[in-house]
Order: structure tokens, then C-alpha cells, then sequence
């Protein structure tokens, strides 16, 4: 598949969006970084290692895209853009939405896999497993088996709405 061919998003995404309670621009989703939005407890219970989880608005880009912008900005060498790459047999970047990620420095993403499902599709984070100041290891883990369940474990349907 052409990596910037555009995916559709999932109903439930779209009626996030369009109920104000998942960020619908870059201003509101700048407003998640004025405090505790989705709950810590919330967040851990998804992935333990992550306390907060910061929510993308539209347009939702394809990680295959979204990784090539950055290897051109960071270079083919970079430890990051290695680490990411060396997990591409986890997942079909093509095949993901970027939708989230647990908050600034975290440099993990959180995607939305649609091959098997894309309307209810599996949620996987990015999880960093160790390695040195030059080498890192890192893998793609479900957060959650399909998006409508991951919008309840994070209670996104009980949280007040973003200011327009």
C-alpha cells in the first residue's frame, strides 16, 4: 500500500471529535497540556510505564508518513528512527493511524491498526525497553483490543469538553 494514501478513521474517532471530547485542533489539543485531562490511573492501566496520554486532532496521518518526516528531518542514522524501524515487522506502518502519544518526551506514539478490524481497530503504543545512549530497543504492545474499548478505559466519553 502507498504509504500517503489516506486511511478512514473509525466512527467512534469521528464522534470523539465531533462531541468536543477528543481534540478537533492544534489549540485544543495544546489545551490538554494545562493539566491532568485524562486521569494517570486511567493512562497506567493501559501501560503501566505512561502517565498521561495526549490526543491528536484531524487530519490523523499514517505512521509510514509520519516516520518518513522524520527520518528526513532527523537522518537515517538516528537512534530513534533506528529503534522505530526496527520494529516495522510488529506492524504495518501503511496501515496505522498516529493518533495519540504519552506526552511530551515520551517519543512513543500510540496508533490506531487497522488490518485486521477498521472500524473497531486494536489500539498499540510504543514502548520503550531499554538500551544504551546510542542504542535503543523498543516494541509495539496493544493498549487495548479495538478503539471503542480503549475510549472507555480512558472514560473519554465522561470528560468535559474542549472550549471551541
Amino acid at each position: 500500500m502507498d504509504e500517503h494514501l489516506p486511511l478512514n478513521p473509525p466512527a467512534e474517532l469521528l464522534r470523539l471529535v465531533e462531541a468536543r471530547l477528543w481534540p478537533a485542533s492544534h489549540q485544543q489539543a495544546c489545551e490538554q497540556n494545562t493539566g491532568e485531562r485524562i486521569a494517570s490511573d486511567d493512562v497506567r492501566r493501559l501501560i503501566s510505564t505512561e502517565s498521561e496520554i495526549h490526543l491528536y486532532p484531524p487530519p490523523w496521518g499514517c505512521f509510514a508518513a509520519v516516520h518518513a518526516g522524520m527520518k528526513k528531518r532527523l537522518g537515517e542514522q538516528d537512534a530513534f528512527v533506528r529503534a522505530m524501524e526496527g520494529t516495522f515487522d510488529q506492524i504495518d506502518p501503511a496501515m496505522t493511524l498516529f493518533i495519540a502519544d504519552f506526552g511530551l518526551g515520551s517519543d512513543a506514539p500510540v496508533l490506531l491498526d487497522l488490518r485486521t478490524n477498521p472500524d473497531d481497530p486494536p489500539v498499540v503504543g510504543f514502548k520503550w525497553i531499554g538500551g544504551s545512549s546510542t542504542v535503543y530497543h523498543a516494541r509495539w504492545v496493544q493498549l487495548s483490543p479495538s478503539i471503542s474499548a480503549f475510549v472507555e478505559a480512558l472514560r473519554l466519553w465522561h470528560l468535559p469538553k474542549f472550549t471551541r
